[in-house]
Formats: structure tokens, sequence, C-alpha cells
């Protein structure tokens, strides 16, 4: 049985359930999820009941059943990297070895593609919407669907309290979007973000922008965004998984070259197909 860990907000507990699903069925077993620790975990709530995912919530027993029942000798083999306690050892960087284990509890964020690309079609399937969206947001789709739409997405609000991932500068923005108005001169811009008003004021010379502030959730937003031709993203797991969800074919999906101010070994978190600026 694979148990995954599941924390943190939307987009990484997304990333947790990915690679969780992905070496089941890579390795035909069952996967659980644990989300205990959102019994006290104050930042974020458990969101992937919101999607069609598969996968049944772990017991306390299945986890014994997985990792042993002595909780001192369970701490001693997950300091050595031992037994069937796998923490991821470095982020972003792809590790084969997780796909070749039995009975298997992850602890990571899981932040690279490679992890589920594979099932790239079942896990499409899996982060499909599992509620009816409001008419505002059904609408919003639609215009999405027929106009030449870029989401870009801003996030500041929490990240205004992370020195050490930063937010972007609107420098960043601006070059993006001048890039694919280059390419598309009718691009509408939809503008996502946790400080909608900020959005209004710095992007109010933008021609042809419309800036979403009522939908119901953030499930609605995310929706929006994978409808959208192309995407500019922040360095958020949640803006992540907004372009990767995109289907277009053609998709042009623009990144931050700075994902995090502190990144001492160079860490990069997107795909080597998207473009960095």
């Amino acid at each position: 049985m694979i148990i995954s860990k599941v924390i943190g907000g939307l987009g990484n507990q997304m990333f947790q359930y990915a690679i969780a699903h992905s070496i089941a069925l890579e390795n035909s077993v069952d996967f659980k999820l644990d989300i205990s620790e959102f019994e006290t975990y104050e930042l974020f709530s458990y969101r992937l009941n919101e999607f069609n995912i598969s996968g049944d919530i772990s017991s306390e027993q299945d986890i014994k059943a997985v990792v042993g029942k002595n909780t001192f000798l369970r701490g001693i083999l997950k300091r050595l990297g031992l037994g069937n306690h796998f923490i991821e050892r470095e982020r972003t960087i792809y590790d084969s070895s997780v796909f070749k284990k039995g009975n298997l509890y992850l602890e990571g964020y899981w932040q690279n593609e490679l992890y589920f690309s594979k099932y790239r079609k079942s896990i499409l399937k899996a982060f499909t919407p599992k509620c009816s969206f409001s008419g505002q947001t059904i609408r919003y789709g639609e215009k999405i669907k027929s106009t030449k739409s870029v989401s870009v997405h801003i996030r500041r609000g929490d990240y205004l309290k992370h020195d050490e991932i930063g937010v972007l500068p609107l420098s960043y923005y601006q070059k993006a979007i001048i890039f694919l108005q280059s390419k598309e001169p009718n691009s509408i811009f939809y503008f996502f973000s946790n400080d909608i008003a900020w959005c209004k004021e710095s992007f109010k010379d933008i021609d042809n922008t419309v800036f979403i502030d009522d939908t119901e959730s953030e499930i609605a937003d995310l929706w929006l965004m994978s409808q959208c031709e192309s995407n500019i993203i922040a360095n958020s797991s949640f803006s992540w998984w907004g372009a990767w969800l995109n289907q277009n074919p053609n998709k042009v999906i623009i990144s931050p070259t700075r994902w995090m101010i502190d990144n001492p070994k160079n860490h990069k978190w997107v795909p080597d197909e998207w473009l960095q600026f």
C-alpha cells in the first residue's frame, strides 16, 4: 500500500496526491491519503475531496501497517532513511527510487511532473472539479473559451510574510504580457489573485483585462485558469497546477526564472517546455 502525507495549500496537496496516484498505478497497488495533520493545521484546510479523486483516507492502523507499530523504531528508521517511511530527499529533484519500493509512506512536496506525467490522462480526470459552479463562474468560462485568453496569476497576501519565497516584481508580469501581446495582439488577460485590488491598480493601463474577483472558491479559479489558452504563472504551486491542467496543445506558459529568493542549489520547479522570464 502507498500512503501519502497530505499537508499545505491546495497546490501542494495536489502534488502529494499525484505522486501517490502514479506510484499506485505503476505498481498496481492501492493508495491512501493521510490527512490527520489537518486536525491541528491552521493555515489551510483539506481540499482534495472537492475533486473526483480516488484513494481512501488512511487510518492510524493503515499507517502502522506500512511503517510499523513501534514508534521508537519508526523514528530511528525515519532519521536513517530506512524502512518504509520515504522522505523526499531534495526538493524538485526527481528520485526514481520512490517507484521501486513496496509498502510506502510518502512525506514531501514532490514538485516535479516526472513523478506523474506518465499518467497525465488519469491525473487530469482525478482533478476534475466535483462541484457545480455558479452562474458567474460558468459565464467567465464561456468568455474564456471564446477569446484569446491568458490567465495571469499573482500571489501576494501570505507571500508578503515569507521573505524566503518573495513576491514577484511587477516587471515580470509586464514583460510576460508584452511578449504574449506580440504573439497575439487580441489577447485577453484574465487576472487571478489573492490581492485583486492591487492588480486593478497596477495593471489599469493594460488593454483587454478582466479581473476575476467574484467566483465562489479557489477550485473555481483553478478551473478557469486551466481553461485559458495560455498562462502567466506566479511562483506558486496553485498557479503551477492551473497551467499544468491546461489541455490546449498550443498553450504558451510563462513562468518566473526566480521561483524562490532563497534557492542556493538553483532548483527548478517548472517543466522544460515552459518559458522562463
